[in-house]
């Protein structure tokens, strides 16, 4: 429960843009001290659904990889940084990256993460989970939805 309140509270769960569906499509380990989980959250109001998928280690979320369905964007990548009481602090986006060199490469953590998405093909999720080769570093351009530049 404890995790379903911090990923709400990280894509901008509010009274307005109450969560009207939170379900857990899977979680696993992705290595022995490495914990991944992929949800999907629907929307009141905005007709949004979000799905995530989360890298976990020491019990702190990691990073999270992000796909809006009514935005224009690829999927996101948040890289979350903590205080020394364990609090977020910072966070960096990153944009996924299909067809471009990317400037950061995939890890495996995240290739394996990316493939449990893919074949999960649920309805409105992106299709090309697999086909994404890395991760470049978004610019303003980009329009990462205000909802996730909140700690």
């Amino acid at each position: 429960m404890k995790l379903f309140r911090c990923l709400c509270m990280m894509i901008g769960f509010s009274l307005m843009n109450s969560c009207i569906e939170y379900r857990i499509i899977d979680k696993g380990y992705l290595t022995n001290d490495t914990k991944y989980l992929f949800t999907k959250f629907e929307f009141i109001g905005r007709h949004r659904t979000v799905y995530t998928g989360a890298i976990k280690r020491q019990e702190k979320i990691q990073e999270e990889i992000i796909y809006y369905t009514d935005k224009s964007l690829p999927p996101i990548k948040i890289l979350f940084s903590y205080d020394d009481r364990k609090k977020i602090n910072k966070k960096e986006f990153f944009v996924s990256v299909i067809d471009a060199q990317p400037e950061f490469m995939l890890t495996e953590e995240e290739r394996q993460l990316l493939k449990i998405m893919n074949e999960k093909k649920l309805d409105g999720d992106y299709e090309k989970y697999h086909l994404i080769s890395g991760f470049r570093k978004s610019t303003n351009n980009d329009n990462i939805p205000d909802d996730l530049k909140k700690i």
